[in-house]
């Protein structure tokens, strides 16, 4: 038995544990899941690299995936070693991405039903014209809540880069935390955020 980091090979496989499937897995373990996923022959050095941990990190986390029963290893010759996932390291893995992805998809419905919140209020008041200030991934939720009103709202966008110009008639919306002076308008983060808080 050839010995790895002061544990043998085989004796870190049988260590084997069976974690519950609500268990939950520290993001660097999931990281390194990840990286074995794609890269089963990765040396610690490589896993660090492409992590951005330690070496030393990355150590404890393999011995912590081996001992969950997450991962096994296999020696290659007395250099190399080649990791593999288990059926329960495979589970962790795809547990983590679905967590992830309802997450996301929570974070997404949240804004945009904050989003729908706030240009409903404005239509109420006999707004229909908006200017957008912003780029990303918040401008283009709000383009779409605003495209949903099939032709009864009217926007232009304008990026920040961009003068802050808009019409008398226009209510702009703010897209963006500002790194000037606070500009005029409604600010679709913080309102956001403070409706959640």
């Amino acid at each position: 038995m050839t010995a790895t980091n002061g544990y043998d090979v085989q004796s870190l496989n049988t260590l084997s544990a069976s974690p519950s499937s609500t268990e939950s897995v520290a993001e660097n373990d999931l990281k390194i899941l990840e990286i074995i996923a794609r890269f089963s022959t990765a040396s610690q050095r490589d896993l660090a690299a492409r992590s951005g941990l330690s070496l030393g990190l990355v150590n404890l986390v393999l011995k912590r995936l081996v001992s969950t029963g997450y991962i096994q290893i296999v020696n290659l010759d007395h250099r190399k070693m080649r990791y593999f996932l288990t059926p329960q390291g495979i589970a962790a893995k795809y547990r983590r991405a679905h967590e992830y992805l309802s997450r996301t998809l929570h974070v997404y419905q949240t804004y945009r039903q904050g989003i729908n919140k706030i240009i409903q209020e404005q239509i109420h008041k006999g707004r229909n014209k908006f200017v957008i200030y912003g780029e990303g991934d918040i401008v283009d939720l709000v383009k779409l809540v605003l495209g949903e009103r099939n032709g009864t709202v009217h926007y232009r966008v304008c990026p920040p880069s961009e003068e802050v110009l808009h019409q008398v008639d226009e209510i702009p919306l703010i897209c963006y935390l500002p790194d000037k002076a606070p500009l005029q308008g409604i600010s679709i983060l913080e309102s956001i955020l403070t409706s959640n808080a």
